[in-house]
């Protein structure tokens, strides 16, 4: 039988949807970030490009507020860091205006593209990754079912002794009371499950495994 494990989020994971389920961060974390790196940008020497950490904000606003906020950040970013760009060398050539402009729209669209394939492969992502609990909690229920129902057996037995007027012996009051503290500690270590490991138990049915090794 095959086994596939299902490890919880990272720090890392952790920390940006932390970060994304606060707005004003998610809004002004980008703006922010990006407006540092146009300034360090214009600072420095002009060989030390810092253009591409534009990145960082624009993949960040997409993630946390969808790819129209991407989007637009994006464009935003591309017309500062030109108007940055012509600040810092003093251009004053007839052509100047006209370069700018073509830059603005060649970097507008090349972050409009990033933005959209990003947004689309992060789409794809979730989509999977909400399969994927779908799928767990499936196989959850499958697994609570197989705890309590193989056990149910010895229960209806007292059941049907209690109903026919008679008194359980002590065995069946035994093996009634060893299966009620079974179902409890199986559940109770499938709800402190860290790791989830799956196996096929039948022909297309799959169930967590509760077996430590």
């Amino acid at each position: 039988m095959s086994a596939q494990n299902q490890y919880p989020p990272t720090i890392f994971q952790k920390w940006q949807m932390a970060l994304c389920r606060r707005p004003l961060l998610a809004w002004g974390l980008p703006l922010l970030l990006a407006g540092f790196i146009l300034v360090v940008d214009l600072l420095l020497p002009a060989p030390v490009e810092f253009a591409a950490f534009l990145l960082a904000p624009l993949l960040l606003a997409t993630y946390c507020r969808g790819w129209q906020y991407g989007v637009a950040l994006g464009w935003l970013l591309a017309a500062a860091e030109q108007i940055l760009r012509q600040l810092d060398t003093a251009v004053s050539a007839t052509g100047a205006a006209t370069d700018a402009a073509a830059n603005v729209l060649i970097w507008g669209a090349a972050a409009t593209l990033l933005v959209l394939i990003t947004a689309s492969a992060w789409k794809t992502q979730q989509a999977r990754e909400q399969s994927i609990r779908l799928r767990t909690l499936q196989q959850t229920l499958v697994t609570v079912n197989d705890i309590v129902r193989n056990r149910l057996g010895v229960l209806l037995g007292v059941c049907d002794v209690l109903e026919e007027g008679r008194m359980p012996s002590a065995r069946q009051v035994a093996s009634a009371h060893t299966v009620l503290q079974e179902i409890v500690q199986m559940l109770d270590q499938l709800g402190r499950l860290k790791v989830v490991a799956v196996q096929e138990v039948a022909k297309g049915v799959e169930a967590v495994s509760i077996d430590p090794d």
